[in-house]
């Protein structure tokens, strides 16, 4: 008698609990909490000095998120400063249990609030009133002594108390006006900050849980998390604020990310029970390492306090229009009117469910990318572009880990990774059934499975994102315009043909049909105006110099892809091997990003696809495989490969870091 499937899945659960009681009583993982609490605890005794300039949004030492209950920023020819609201406060979190000495500078007020406004403020700390100052009105410097948090456990929170006056023309209650803080301490011996230095270490030890579930071995994963250290240690000098605010975020990720571990460790085993020869267990653990890590870091950095917030309203203001029946939505992307399709807040909207429609945006967005390293190591493997299964990963992460593929989260297009996923499927699907695409005798199911497949796949990436649909039947069209090309000239592929044509013809009806023609209007007017004026009497605006379309492009390539996977990618492709249908996709892709890069310098209008996400996955595979080349030529060739890599990796850091802690804009190069 078979068990119920309530007794199978409580007996999976109990075993997983088992298991992972098992991993995180291994001592490797208690030295390596010991290590990180020794490393916080050294790090606190330090002195700092930390200035904050109250005012500044975006950019190094700006204010959030360790301010709270001020007025908006704003800028006179002093800097810039901020009013309080009557009780704002600094919040210090990761300094440890040390009075600390602050500074606060005040820029000169007009005769209103000097004469009507607050005449004095009061500081307040720990619930302890520390005292008050007069209001300087031609602006003054404030020296005060702040003593520790009075429990261990707690942070440094710092309140400005003050009356407050409404002025003529305004409408915001202001007392204060605060341009900088400055903190000053002297070195330990201290406490450690306590509730952040046992985040940090639960962190960890979900990160080493996570390692082991995967696969690696116990020393591999604890050589792994040593490298965490240095950047930890720096992080904690530099700036223990900032890391401080971090702690909880990455346990959230993490936390979430474990699941996501236990899963792809199980279909590990399933695969493995396959014996898939291209798919080897150590390129299974790495491409489940690129997982979790990709999901940690979007995710993560995303509730990061005050990270950069993007589109996010924009898209929990159009979920909830979907909603609430509102299908057909209309939106505008520098001054033009366009469709905007909803298939992800339909398919999402079960999530809403069981969490607030941000977090079902974020945490989906951070699954779409997560998921995507796999899928460009199918093509690579399955399409033989890259033989050796180290450089496929290194396509993956490629993919996963540069600048191009972390702008759409920081920039919150979730419309857009939803599009660029399902994309990303149907291009894997392509690679995967071609041989199929060509059998003369198959059974009819199986052709119905392969025809409905493509048209359901073309159908999410049609109805998820406009700049994608115009894209991929762009890229499709070409495709068959190819096909069609081979089979004249060769007499065979029209079998792929018609299978192909008639699911891209079928897509394209159906994208029509269900949502694009209730944009007829619209669209058929742009057309004519567009034709008549060109692009920029489409948008309304002035056409843009070529110098600043140069310096957007430029700057945006070194950012996003720091430039010198382009041409290896171009190199990839041109003497690279492989399945010829993967190639001439590879092709198209990038023909296509080159030609919508160049749109801009004839049009003199900055409308145009997001060509670089278009064509990221082209690049990753096509850089890799020319990596793969260069790799096997010699040490010049290896330092040469490692140099580029590296210097990827770091450009994508710096965008990561300061999207989240400083909310600095990534640059868009169309």
């Amino acid at each position: 008698m078979k068990p119920s499937r309530t007794i199978v899945v409580w007996a999976a659960v109990r075993n997983e609990a088992l298991l992972l009681g098992r991993v995180l009583g291994d001592r490797r993982l208690a030295v390596l909490l010991a290590l990180c609490a020794l490393l916080l605890t050294l790090c606190a005794q330090l002195p700092q000095t930390y200035r904050v300039d109250i005012g500044l949004e975006d950019g190094l030492g700006s204010d959030l998120p360790l301010i709270a209950d001020f007025n908006t920023a704003e800028r006179d020819a002093n800097g810039t400063f901020r009013w309080t609201a009557g009780a704002s406060r600094l919040h210090l979190p990761g300094l440890g249990q040390r009075p600390i000495e602050l500074t606060i500078q005040t820029f000169p007020i007009n005769d209103e609030m000097a004469l009507r406004g607050p005449q004095s403020f009061r500081i307040l700390a720990g619930g302890r009133d520390l005292g008050g100052s007069q209001v300087r009105p031609r602006g003054g410097i404030y020296h005060l002594l702040i003593p520790a948090p009075p429990e261990p456990w707690a942070d440094q929170q710092i309140s400005i108390d003050s009356a407050t006056l409404v002025p003529s023309g305004d409408q915001r209650t202001l007392g204060v006006n605060i341009a900088a803080i400055t903190i000053q301490s002297a070195g330990g011996p201290v406490l450690p900050p306590l509730r952040s230095t046992l985040f940090w270490c639960g962190a960890l030890a979900i990160a080493w849980a996570t390692l082991r579930r995967i696969g690696y071995h116990p020393d591999a994963a604890q050589r792994m998390l040593l490298f965490i250290g240095p950047p930890l240690g720096l992080a904690a000098v530099l700036d223990p604020p900032r890391l401080a605010f971090g702690a909880q975020p990455m346990l959230i990720a993490l936390g979430l990310a474990l699941p996501l571990a236990i899963i792809l460790s199980r279909t590990g085993r399933w695969l493995s029970a396959q014996a898939r020869s291209d798919l080897p267990p150590a390129a299974w653990r790495a491409l489940c390492l690129l997982a979790v890590g990709t999901f940690v870091l979007r995710y993560g950095g995303k509730i990061y306090p005050d990270s950069m917030p993007g589109d996010i309203g924009f898209h929990i203001n159009r979920f909830a229009d979907a909603l609430r029946g509102t299908i057909f939505i209309l939106s505008k992307n520098r001054g033009v009117d366009f469709p905007y399709p909803p298939a992800l807040y339909l398919i999402i909207a079960p999530l809403f469910l069981l969490v607030e429609r941000g977090v079902a945006l974020q945490i989906s967005a951070a699954l779409f990318d997560a998921l995507s390293p796999l899928l460009i190591y199918l093509i690579a493997m399955r399409s033989q572009l890259i033989r050796d299964w180290r450089f496929a990963v290194t396509a993956a992460g490629l993919y996963a880990l540069c600048g191009a593929g972390f702008m759409p989260t920081w920039w919150n297009f979730s419309t857009h990774i939803f599009a660029q996923f399902t994309h990303l499927l149907l291009i894997t699907s392509v690679v995967l059934i071609w041989p199929r695409l060509g059998v003369r005798r198959q059974a009819s199911g199986v052709r119905l499975v392969l025809f409905a497949g493509l048209i359901l796949l073309q159908s999410l990436v049609y109805l998820g994102h406009f700049g994608f649909w115009v894209n991929t039947s762009l890229l499709g069209g070409l495709g068959l315009l190819a096909l069609a090309l081979t089979a004249m000239r060769q007499q065979a592929g029209w079998r792929r043909l018609l299978l192909l044509g008639v699911a891209f013809g079928c897509a394209q009806l159906l994208a029509l049909l269900f949502f694009y023609t209730g944009y007829t209007n619209l669209l058929i007017d742009q057309i004519g105006r567009a034709a008549t004026g060109g692009l920029n009497e489409l948008a309304g605006r002035a056409p843009v110099s070529s110098a600043i379309l140069w310096r957007t492009l430029r700057d945006g390539l070194y950012a996003h892809i720091g430039l010198l996977p382009i041409p290896l990618a171009i190199s990839g492709l041109l003497l690279g091997r492989g399945q010829t249908h993967a190639r001439a996709l590879m092709a198209g892709t990038l023909l296509l990003g080159l030609a919508f890069a160049i749109l801009p310098f004839l049009s003199g209008s900055t409308l145009a696809t997001r060509w670089l996400m278009f064509s990221i996955w082209a690049i990753a595979i096509g850089s890799a495989a020319y990596a793969e080349r260069l790799w096997r030529s010699g040490r010049a060739g290896r330092l040469f490969t490692l140099i580029v890599g590296g210097y990827v990796l770091w450009i994508s850091a710096a965008m990561w870091i300061g999207a989240l802690a400083w909310r600095i804009r990534p640059p868009e190069p169309f």
